[in-house]
C-alpha cells in the first residue's frame, strides 16, 4: 500500500499561475495463485494541478495556436483497477478498468480492457479489446452548466481492438528484434510493422525503424508515414535523434536527457533516472561502468548513478570492471538492495587502491609465509595476501616502502619485504623477486 502527494505550480496562459495538490493511494497484492491485484485513487484538489506535459502543452497552444486535449488536464477524481492471471504455459489474461470525472462539469471517461498475452518459441503476442465511454456536458445559452434546464450531454463509445506480435532476430550478441502492430477502432484502422535493436559492447545504442499505414471513414485513400530514430547512451546521459514523415508533415528532432545530483560528495551526472534509483560510491574505480546501468560510469570521483530500481523488491547491483582504473579493484562483489519507492539510495563498493605488484618472496631462514597470510602497509593496513608458493599479491599506495608480513605456525613470526617500483608504473602488475628479513 503506498500514499503519494505531489504539488505543482505552473505559469500557464497571460502569466497567470496556476497550482493545486494531488493526492494518490495505491494497493497492491499478488496472490499465491499467481493473481495480481493493482488499485489506485487519484484526488486533485483543485483544478490548477497541472502535469508537465500539461502545461508544455497549454503553453504551445497558446503561443502557436495548436489546439491541445488531454486526459488528465482539470481532472477532479480518477479510479483505477487491474487484475491480471498468469497461466504459466498458457500466457497471461489481464482484465482493467478505469473512470474519470474533471472540474466545470467537463467530462467523463470510463474505460474497460480486456488483454491476453503469450509467447511461443520466443515469438511474443497480445491481443487487446478495450470500450471506451466519453461523457461531454454542453451549456446551450452560456449558461451554468449545473442547470439541468440549459445543460445537456452527448455520450460518445469507441470500441478498441489491437494485435501485437514481437519476433526475435539472433544477430550476434546485440538485441534487434521486429514488431507488427494492428489497431481498429470506430473510425479509423492502421497498422505499424517496426524493426528494433541495439549496438555497441555493452548495447549503449538503440535504434528503430518504422513504417505504417492509416485507413479512416473521412479518407477514401490511406496514409502512409515512415520514421525512425536513434539514441545513445553516455556516462552523463543519453543523446537522441529522431526522422518521420507522412502525406501532410515532415519532422526531425534532436534530444539530450540526464540527471544532475546533488550530494555530499559533490555533483554527479548520469542517465535520466526514474522515480527510484541509487547513487553508487566506489572510491577510485573510475572506468568501471554500472551492470544495467544504461552507460552509467564511475567518474573520476568514484561517483555513478544507477538510473532505476525496483522499489521493495531485492535489486543486485555489480560494476564490470574491465575498463576501471588499474590502480585500484573492487574488495566485493555485487550488492543487494531492498529500496523504498520514490527513493535515492547509496550504494557503496569499497575499494583497494594503489600500485599492484607480485613479489616472489625469499626467507632468510628459507621458510615460506603459509598462504592466506595478511600482508599490511606501514600503518597497519591490510593491503594484500600471500598466496601460493610464497607469491605476495599487494596494492601498494607508493612507488617504495616496506611491507609487513605476519603468521602464526609454531610462535608468531614477523618479517618485512622492501620494495621499489619506480618508473614502473605503467606496467598493470609489477613483478618482483624480494628477501623478506626478520623484524
Amino acid at each position: 500500500m503506498g500514499l503519494n502527494t505531489t504539488f505543482s505550480d505552473a505559469k500557464v496562459a497571460q502569466n497567470r499561475n496556476a497550482s493545486g495538490w494531488r493526492a494518490e493511494l495505491s494497493y497492491s497484492k499478488t496472490f499465491a495463485t499467481g493473481t495480481n491485484l493493482v488499485l489506485a485513487a487519484y484526488r486533485y484538489s483543485t483544478s490548477g494541478y497541472r502535469d508537465l506535459q500539461d502545461v508544455l502543452g497549454v503553453r504551445r497552444q497558446q503561443d502557436n495556436g495548436i489546439s491541445y486535449y488531454s486526459d488528465t488536464l482539470h481532472q477532479r477524481n480518477n479510479f483505477s483497477v487491474t487484475l491480471s492471471q498468469s497461466m504459466a504455459d498458457y500466457g497471461l489474461i489481464s482484465l482493467s478498468g478505469s473512470t474519470a470525472d474533471y472540474y466545470n462539469n467537463r467530462s467523463r471517461i470510463t474505460q474497460l480492457q480486456l488483454g491476453y498475452s503469450n509467447s511461443w518459441n520466443n515469438i511474443s503476442y497480445s491481443l487487446n479489446v478495450a470500450r471506451q465511454r466519453t461523457t461531454w456536458n454542453y451549456d446551450r445559452f452560456g449558461l451554468n452548466l449545473d442547470d439541468g434546464d440549459n445543460a445537456y450531454r452527448e455520450k460518445y463509445t469507441e470500441n478498441t481492438v489491437s494485435l501485437n506480435v514481437s519476433v526475435p532476430l539472433n544477430w550476434g550478441n546485440h538485441t534487434t528484434s521486429v514488431a507488427y502492430n494492428y489497431n481498429q477502432s470506430k473510425e479509423t484502422r492502421n497498422s505499424t510493422l517496426s524493426l528494433t535493436g541495439s549496438s555497441g559492447e555493452n548495447n549503449q545504442r538503440s535504434w528503430s525503424l518504422y513504417g505504417g499505414t492509416e485507413n479512416t471513414q473521412s479518407n477514401s485513400g490511406h496514409r502512409v508515414s515512415f520514421g525512425g530514430n536513434i539514441q545513445q547512451n553516455t556516462r552523463a546521459g543519453a543523446v537522441r535523434a529522431n526522422y518521420g514523415q507522412g502525406d501532410n508533415y515532415r519532422q526531425a528532432g534532436l534530444g539530450l536527457s540526464g540527471t544532475l545530483l546533488i550530494h555530499r560528495g559533490g555533483v554527479t551526472a548520469g542517465p535520466y533516472t526514474s522515480d527510484t534509483f541509487a547513487l553508487i560510491h566506489a572510491d577510485g574505480a573510475q572506468g568501471a561502468s554500472v551492470r544495467n546501468g544504461q552507460g552509467a560510469v564511475i567518474d573520476h570521483f568514484g561517483y555513478a548513478i544507477l538510473p532505476s530500481l525496483t522499489p521493495y523488491q531485492a535489486n543486485t547491483v555489480s560494476l564490470d570492471t574491465r575498463y576501471m582504473n588499474a590502480d585500484a579493484e573492487l574488495s566485493g562483489g555485487s550488492q543487494r538492495v531492498v529500496p523504498y519507492a520514490g527513493s535515492v539510495t547509496r550504494i557503496n563498493f569499497a575499494t583497494l587502491q594503489g600500485k599492484a605488484v607480485l613479489i616472489a618472496l625469499k626467507n632468510e631462514d628459507h621458510e615460506i609465509p603459509p598462504m592466506g597470510t595478511e600482508v599490511r602497509d606501514a600503518d597497519n593496513t591490510v593491503i594484500g595476501i600471500v598466496g601460493q608458493g610464497g607469491q605476495l599479491y599487494a596494492r601498494v599506495p607508493h612507488d617504495s616502502g616496506t611491507l609487513k608480513v605476519n603468521w602464526e605456525y609454531k610462535g608468531n613470526k614477523t618479517c618485512f619485504v622492501n620494495y621499489q617500483i619506480t618508473g614502473r608504473v605503467n606496467e598493470n602488475i609489477v613483478r618482483l623477486d624480494a628477501v623478506c628479513h626478520k623484524g
